[in-house]
């Protein structure tokens, strides 16, 4: 049996890389709500919890008849906040390290902080789908592709860290 962090990976997986049309986003909410709950587990207000959460739509409003799909993932319902949108709003202010970080790690430094915060933005966005990575999302990675890529990405990454100046 698989792990509900293994399924509720699978469902992200699915449903980031390929547009949800409107009549399944409510099925689509369903089944990642569930998936949470086998990752969360399921305590009263995990229950609580997901049943705030749904597969939103968001979109590029530039005027009354140019109203584009942007984007589309997690977030909170009622509000129409995607999760990755609700975590820039919490940390929007990084020109300083929040007290409690700041005392439970006083050796953090504010360039620590800024590299993790923008990771966890990073991953959160992972989790969704964008209508600019529609074209490159469209069939499964080719192994031998990816690990080329990763390899070149390492040996950039290790160029950097010689010279950060002239790495690429």
């Amino acid at each position: 049996m698989k792990s509900g962090k293994q399924i509720l990976l699978h469902l992200l997986t699915e449903y980031s890389q390929k547009f949800q049309d409107k009549d399944v986003i409510e099925e689509v909410s369903d089944r990642l709500k569930a998936g949470l709950l086998l990752h969360g587990s399921t305590p009263q207000f995990m229950f609580e919890y997901v049943e705030k959460c749904g597969w939103l739509t968001k979109h590029n409003i530039v005027d009354d008849e140019n109203r584009g799909t942007e984007k589309q993932g997690l977030g909170l319902k009622k509000q129409e906040l995607l999760f990755s949108d609700l975590f820039s709003l919490i940390t929007d202010d990084e020109t300083t390290i929040p007290d409690l970080i700041k005392n439970t790690y006083p050796d953090m430094t504010l360039e620590d902080y800024q590299a993790g915060v923008h990771m966890i933005w990073l991953l959160l966005r992972l989790l969704e789908w964008h209508v600019s990575l529609e074209t490159l999302e469209t069939e499964e990675p080719d192994i031998k592709i990816a690990e080329k890529s990763i390899t070149s990405y390492q040996q950039i990454l290790n160029e950097y860290r010689k010279d950060p100046d002239n790495y690429f």
